[in-house]
């Protein structure tokens, strides 16, 4: 079954990895993120797994930059 993006409404979801950069009080980290991901638009739709699968580094990655403002 084709999945069609819900933004753009012309591109196709694929399922897959995709390089996403954050940004946190000025500091950025690129990351790989799995979702499916929209072949026109890049838009991206992520499952519960999928979040879940990145939020333990990007927690930690927050939590350093924290503790470095707060010396």
């Amino acid at each position: 079954m084709t999945k069609y993006c819900p933004m753009c409404s012309k591109g196709r979801l694929e399922r897959g990895t995709k390089l996403v950069t954050s940004t946190y009080r000025g500091h950025s980290i690129t990351y790989e993120q799995p979702g499916e991901w929209c072949d026109i638009c890049g838009e991206g739709m992520l499952t519960g797994t999928d979040v879940l699968s990145t939020q333990a580094q990007l927690l930690a990655w927050r939590a350093q930059i924290d503790k470095q403002e707060g010396e």
